[in-house]
């Protein structure tokens, strides 16, 4: 390549000294000096032919060539081809300040120091630009040179100038060189090609000098050579051109910069003309662009057995690419359609093959790359060639170019393996198809194989046959191939059999594996494996394992290497159940990548003295990075790496690594970084432990005060042995328990001991026990543990009990924040535990808590929701209990009675418990059933006699009794007796208990309903004298009236009809608690005649209308949700009522309501409060309203 670029520096002088003499001596009189600049671009512009034709008497049209010497090469009236007489050349020249440095002065965008000028000229020639200057300064020349149409001319110059902008062919300057945009840019169109230089000179005095321009594009093209394997009566007619990335579009030729207009989209070229070639007669390609070079007749023939002659190469496109200013090519990928017709759009027309060209095609500024070859039919020998001595147009040697390329194209794992078994140097074999199946690369010594997918599939094991040597210089080389599969147990490149191949290792070497990618949806695949390989270098692949299923598919590993040397991974990006396995591999690098993995990130065996090299390496994993087996000087060295984990980052561990941790002896093992700090096995004072065997082991050895974090989910039973004066916590941070955790309590009540179990969602279809975490294992041995506190714990194993105790004597249990899933038996059996606290849990098992024969029990802030029972105190049988205390406060209980429960039971044992109930509402049929004989059940305040009822008659015995009681109705129609002696009445039942409700009197007494359905009998009717009415998960059908000091609904249901209300009435206090309303357009109607101000709350409530509801009092709008009216009897001046109502904005109306609430009528004396604002008239929502004497009302 320097022997060619020292050729091209030749032909630039050469060209640099055509200039045009002058007299240096000729200074201003106001002190500038005279400047001459002479400019040539950089073709010669003379061929071999006389006047543009060859001595074959065609017209001398190269698609080699650029466009000075295409245009030169062609004949005037040729309509089809350009030339001189169809266009001309413009110079555009710019002066810029620059610094002694030749740094452009001051801030982009930079101004030009003197005018611009502009030279057009009719066909090639240097021109020279003439300039006065500023002595003792130093100047940025820039020149432009591009096309414009031949009625374009240099009359003058000032007429160039004004239009300059709109001359350009394909090119529009802007307001200055540094704003130049491609534009009208089709293939097959050499106007696209432009020329452009910039030189930095010191003016002292008068003088001259010059500067040779070059492109800023890259030429393509595309030869075939197989037309003459066409059928006869196909002839190649138009080619379409779609790139599949944006090309750069916007020029800079002050600096020489190319960038990406960010409205620009992807290319898609169709050939300008509607044929591109046809044979007409022998002797003349008339109707194709180009003639000579690879499309002369001559030297491009092929006869048949019949005799008949026919011409083999053409070429079906070239492009003008816009180039970078780098001194390397950069590559393009595009897809190449050639018609058998056309008919203004290629499209339309039969194609005759398309072929996609993923592999990367080198463009390169001021190079012509040439790709040629059987692209037209299914022959498979293509050639790639960058020519850099494109700017004098010569023949180009293949044989001293660096970038020839022959394709051999497959599709099918049978011609794949063809073309590995019998590679050429030089080859690429290409992939035409997706392939499933497995081939093997047998690496031979001098041969280097080039595997290119195209960007296609394959499914299959790819193996790589070493030969049994790590030396050698052959190498393999695979890149673009989307490996992607659904079996499982494969490796896709796979170096790692030491069977096949006369049980010799594979030993693969100098592998290089490159922009690919990696999918498996079956499960135990591996992308890459390779035992004992050298030189192995990963670049640029992506692992996608986001389409992995629960059940672990996808990729188990993205490689899994034991034994190689030199190994080096960059610009990865992996996302499978485990990242990079080294094993014994040493020299390793990896740099520029992100790993995402479920296991381990990168894993080592430092059975080895090596470093492994990690730069810009973000890992996410469960073990982000772990040395196993570690017995040598194994160190990793981390620059601007980021590490995220559960637990450790960084583990040196003496055994596996799914093992518990052992710390390794000293042997010089560690960690190298600078930038910063992680968390490291052995060193750190914070332990993790990923199995159960590590969680074991922690506990064995831990102290008081040991928290031991849960890094991953761990499958596996455990025990925690207690000691005096120790306590440990085990913190789950949310992973998944597939096992069982004992307690042992030593049988010696260590009462200064202590276990704590956070956040562990112990899952499982089963276990070894009956319960998850278990409080002893039923021996004498291992009871009387002491201060057990489980928070924050799941408990979702199918018929397992959460924590269970079993021989008694345990002392504190507290189980906090959990949850008990439907398939659990029940969230606790506890038997003889001195201690019990339950608070914050929600238990949706089959059973809720079972506490035996347990003293001291509370139940605080949970919800039980179960298909048996949801609390049980005592035990069936065995002598007198202890005089125990039982509490449950600002709980919900409910349960389903599948199996005849009540929702709370008191058995034998507990027959001198007080069961104390506070701000608990409880739910199903029978609620509370008390066996134990003595026991005594209060709720809020007041010892409760605990009856069931499955009568009228023996309701109104209760009733009449006047003791406080709490009754069960059996399903039934109840009508709610009057109380004659005051006591306070507690009914619980299920949805089929009906209780009408007339004009009950009550006695002062409190009265609670809990799950039964109420009937309302109308307006005045409701439970009256009355104290204060609680309604829990109550269904009211129909209208009643509240009355008594206060009335409270919790999650009831209201269903109403048409002009029904629930009227607050006589209730001084009323308050509405997430419940539901399925009206007809009425809901609440907050109103008194006679008996003063209501006061009421709404919160949370929904309200449904099946049609809108109508007041008499408005006429115009419908009602409110909440209606409110102040009107006070008899009528007295300002005598209106002084009601306060308040009502969230965490209420919900359809839109049959006119809004959340309505002040409907206002009468004058005392100001109606809502929400904290006092109204003294009609108002809807906060928003004032008045009223005609029609009562229709208007919003204001």
């Amino acid at each position: 390549m320097k022997a060619r670029f020292l050729a091209l520096a030749a032909l630039v002088l050469g060209l640099a000294s055509c200039q045009k003499d002058f007299d240096a001596a000729n200074v201003g009189a106001g002190g500038e000096v005279d400047f001459q600049l002479s400019v040539a671009a950089p073709e010669l512009a003379t061929r071999a032919g006389v006047d543009g034709v060859t001595p074959d008497g065609q017209a001398d049209l190269n698609s080699a060539y650029g466009a000075i010497d295409y245009f030169q090469g062609g004949t005037a009236g040729d309509n089809l081809r350009r030339d001189w007489s169809d266009v001309n050349l413009r110079y555009t020249l710019e002066v810029y300040d620059v610094d002694e440095n030749g740094n452009l002065v001051g801030e982009a965008p930079y101004a030009p120091v003197k005018d611009r000028q502009v030279i057009i000229v009719d066909e090639y020639q240097p021109v020279t630009f003439e300039l006065r200057l500023v002595p003792k300064r130093h100047y940025r020349f820039v020149v432009f040179a591009d096309f414009v149409p031949e009625t374009v001319t240099n009359t003058s110059q000032s007429t160039a100038i004004a239009l300059q902008e709109n001359l350009g062919i394909s090119h529009k300057i802007g307001e200055t060189l540094a704003d130049i945009k491609l534009y009208n840019h089709g293939i097959n169109d050499e106007r696209t090609d432009a020329y452009f230089g910039y030189e930095n000179f010191e003016i002292t005095n008068s003088t001259s000098n010059d500067i040779v321009l070059k492109r800023p594009y890259g030429k393509l093209r595309v030869i075939a050579t197989d037309l003459h394997e066409l059928n006869l009566n196909v002839n190649p007619a138009a080619v379409k051109v779609e790139y599949t990335a944006t090309h750069l579009t916007n020029f800079d030729a002050v600096t020489g910069k190319a960038t990406v207009d960010k409205n620009n989209t992807k290319r898609v070229f169709d050939s300008e003309y509607n044929e591109i070639y046809k044979e007409a007669e022998e002797g003349g390609l008339q109707n194709h662009f180009y003639t000579t070079g690879y499309d002369a007749l001559e030297g491009h023939k092929h006869t048949n057995a019949n005799g008949d002659v026919r011409h083999t190469h053409m070429t079906l496109f070239t492009d003008y690419i816009l180039a970078d200013d780098l001194d390397q090519p950069q590559p393009v990928h595009f897809t190449m359609t050639v018609y058998e017709e056309y008919d203004n759009k290629a499209e339309d027309g039969r194609a005759i093959k398309s072929t996609t060209f993923n592999t990367d095609i080198p463009i390169q500024r001021n190079y012509l790359t040439t790709v040629i070859g059987n692209v037209l039919t299914t022959a498979t020998e293509v050639e790639v060639r960058i020519d850099d001595n494109f700017s004098n147009g010569t023949e180009w040697n293949p044989e001293e170019d660096d970038f020839d390329i022959e394709l051999v194209e497959v599709d099918s794992a049978k011609t794949l393996q063809e073309a590995l078994d019998n590679y050429v140097n030089g080859q690429t074999i290409f992939l035409v198809g997706d392939i499933e199946g497995n081939v093997v690369a047998n690496q031979v010594e001098g041969k280097h194989i080039i595997v290119d997918g195209n960007g296609y599939n394959y499914d299959g094991v790819f193996e790589i046959n070493g030969d049994a040597r790590q030396a050698g210089s052959d190498s393999i080389t695979i890149q673009n191939i989307n490996f992607t599969t659904s079996k499982s147990n494969i490796n896709f490149i796979d170096a790692n059999d030491n069977t096949k191949y006369g049980n010799n290792y594979n030993y693969a070497h100098n592998v290089t594996i490159k922009d690919c990618s990696f999918n498996a949806t079956g499960e135990g695949v591996v992308a890459i494996k390779i035992r004992q390989g050298k030189n192995i270098h990963v670049a640029n692949c992506v692992a996608n394992g986001t389409t992995r299923a629960a059940n672990a598919s996808g990729l188990h590993s993205f490689a899994q290497l034991y034994g190689c040397n030199n190994v080096t991974f960059e610009g990865l990006d992996i996302n499978a159940q485990n990242g990079v396995s080294f094993g014994t591999s040493i020299n390793n690098k990896f740099a520029n990548s992100v790993i995402v993995a479920e296991g381990y990130g990168i894993r080592t065996d430092a059975t080895v003295e090596t470093t492994l090299y990690l730069e810009d390496v973000d890992i996410t994993a469960n073990l982000p990075i772990i040395a196993r087996k570690t017995d040598k000087a194994y160190r990793f060295n981390l620059a601007e790496c980021d590490l995220t984990a559960p637990g450790y980052d960084i583990v040196f561990t003496s055994g596996n690594d799914d093992e518990a941790f052992v710390a390794p002896a000293d042997c010089g093992y560690g960690v190298d970084c600078n930038d910063k700090t992680y968390s490291v096995f052995p060193g750190n004072n914070t332990l993790y432990a990923y199995t159960a065997d590590g969680l074991q082991t922690l506990l064995n050895n831990a102290t008081d005060g040991t928290t031991i974090h849960v890094a991953a989910d761990i499958t596996g039973d455990v025990v925690a042995t207690q000691k005096a004066d120790v306590k440990v916590t085990i913190e789950g941070n949310g992973h998944n328990y597939a096992g069982v955790i004992t307690v042992d309590g030593k049988s010696s009540t260590y009462t200064t001991a202590g276990l704590t179990i956070k956040e562990l969602n112990f899952n499982a279809d089963s276990i070894s026990a009956d319960a998850c975490i278990r409080l002893g294992d039923g021996t004498n041995a291992t009871r009387y543990t002491c201060n057990v506190t489980v928070d924050s714990c799941t408990f979702d194993v199918p018929g397992a009990v959460g924590v269970k105790s079993y021989t008694g004597g345990d002392k504190n249990l507290k189980i906090a924040n959990c949850t008990a899933t439907a398939n659990a038996h029940s969230l606790v059996q506890a038997k003889g535990i001195d201690g019990i606290l339950v608070e914050k849990c929600n238990v949706y098992s089959k059973n809720g808590l079972n506490f035996n024969n347990s003293t001291n029990v509370t139940v605080d802030q949970c919800t039980v929701d179960v298909k048996g029972y949801a609390v049980r105190y005592g035990e069936s049988s065995g002598g007198a209990g202890a005089a125990e205390k039982y509490y449950i406060k600002n709980s919900s209980l409910k349960s389903a009675g599948d199996e005849g429960d009540a929702v709370i039971i008191l058995r034998g044992t507990a027959d001198y418990a007080t069961l104390t109930i506070t701000e608990t509402t409880i739910d199903g049929t029978p609620a509370i059933v008390n066996n134990a004989k003595n026991a005594r059940v209060i709720i809020d305040g007041k010892e409760m006699m605990m009856i069931e009822a499955a009568s009228q008659s023996e309701l109104d015995v209760i009733a009449a009794a006047g003791v406080d009681v709490a009754v069960t109705l059996a399903d039934g129609i109840y009508a709610l007796p009057s109380i004659k002696n005051g006591g306070d009445v507690a009914i619980f039942g299920g949805k089929d208990v009906n209780i009408i409700i007339d004009k009950p009197n009550m006695s002062g007494s409190d009265v609670t309903f809990t799950g039964v359905t109420v009937r309302g009998r109308g307006y005045a009717t409701g439970v009256q004298h009355v104290n204060t009415v609680t309604y829990n998960n109550v269904t009211i059908n129909g209208e009643m009236c509240l009355y008594g000091a206060k009335n409270v609904f919790n999650n009831c249901t209201f269903n109403l009809a048409a002009n029904q209300y629930i009227w607050t009435y006589g209730s001084d206090v009323t308050e509405f608690n997430n419940c539901t309303f399925n009206t007809a357009g009425k809901a609440i109607l907050v109103y008194n005649e006679g008996d003063g101000a209501c006061e009421v709350k709404v919160d949370g409530c929904t309200f449904n209308a099946s049609a809108p509801g109508y007041a008499g009092a408005i006429k115009n709008q419908a009602c409110a949700a909440v209606e409110i009216d102040n009107f006070q009897s008899p009528t007295e001046t300002n005598n209106g009522a002084a009601h306060k109502v308040t009502y969230t904005n965490t209420n919900i109306f359809d839109s049959n309501f006119s809004g959340g609430w309505r002040i409907k009528n206002y009468e004058a004396g005392n100001p109606i409060t809502v929400n904290g604002v006092e109204y003294t008239q009609i108002a809807i929502d906060g928003k004032l309203m008045t009223i005609d004497a029609d009562k229709n009302v208007s919003v204001l």
